[in-house]
């Protein structure tokens, strides 16, 4: 049960960090600092309150 666990939160982490890059590719291909900088923010929280609720 731990295992399975521990793996399933692998591959959430693992999710997310794709999803960051997928994100980071977008505000920089768009290159909009500000608003970019907001929106990414804005997703972090959202990212970290979906894994520590």
């Amino acid at each position: 049960m731990i295992l399975f666990l521990h793996l399933f939160v692998g591959d959430i982490e693992q999710l997310f960090w794709i999803s960051l890059s997928i994100v980071e590719y977008f505000v920089f291909k768009r290159q909009i600092y500000g608003r970019n900088w907001i929106s990414k923010t804005v997703f972090n929280i959202i990212i970290y309150v979906l894994l520590f609720d």
